[in-house]
């Protein structure tokens, strides 16, 4: 796992020991305020390591010209001019089910190099840092927005656990934009500690993911 995994995870525990355990009642507010910071270090958690990953691949492009999946895939993904790819690139990765081969190499090595030579590539990872701090919140849209663009497969990314994190997301909103006095349902300890702990064991697994995409180079 990240060292940025384990520092979440930790952080939770802490949260969970000061706020909702050790007692046999619970105060309302302990339990709101749970929600709230567990919320804020699990969104803190993917914007520090999608920008991380973003940026890593940015040095090692430009300290090593090293092509990497997450360079590839922000260029691709980008909006801008600069990293409109070609139609016979899409084609090639199409073609070859996303499994990299010498042709497929060649071709992206030379978009990368074009949008280098148009000082495109910074520009690319900035306007992707602008998306992180951006960013407000962990609903699938908004975790989307910053997985995706790095390489990260929607299909790796498991349809029950964005119900449970967009759930949580929500739960977030209602406590951050209501009184306690307005609140329309009583909040369990136990229950939110279960909530917690099942995202972040999805977020665990996703960080092994997050740990590849840091690793996997097209060259040496």
């Amino acid at each position: 796992m990240s060292q940025r995994f384990e520092e979440l995870q930790n952080r939770l525990t802490q949260l969970r020991i000061r706020f909702i355990s050790g007692s046999e009642t619970v105060e309302q507010d302990d339990i709101r305020a749970y929600v709230l910071l567990a919320h804020a270090e699990i969104e803190s958690y993917f914007e520090d390591i999608t920008r991380e990953i973003a940026m890593n691949a940015y040095t090692d492009w430009n300290d090593k010209s090293t092509l990497s999946a997450t360079l590839i895939s922000l260029a691709i993904n980008s909006e801008g001019n600069f990293g409109k790819a070609p139609i016979e690139i899409l084609n090639l990765i199409d073609k070859n089910n996303n499994k990299m081969n010498v042709t497929l190499q060649t071709a992206l090595m030379s978009f990368i190099i074009n949008i280098d030579d148009k000082d495109g590539i910074k520009g690319i990872v900035d306007s992707f840092d602008d998306i992180v701090r951006q960013n407000n919140g962990i609903k699938e849209n908004n975790l989307l927005k910053l997985l995706l663009p790095i390489g990260v497969d929607r299909m790796d990314i498991d349809n029950t656990w964005l119900i449970d994190i967009n759930q949580f997301g929500e739960r977030r909103g209602d406590i951050a934009h209501q009184s306690l006095t307005k609140a329309k349902e009583i909040l369990y300890p136990l229950s939110q500690e279960i909530k917690v702990k099942r995202i972040l064991d999805g977020i665990e697994e996703l960080d092994k993911i997050l740990i590849g995409l840091s690793e996997k180079q097209t060259t040496d």
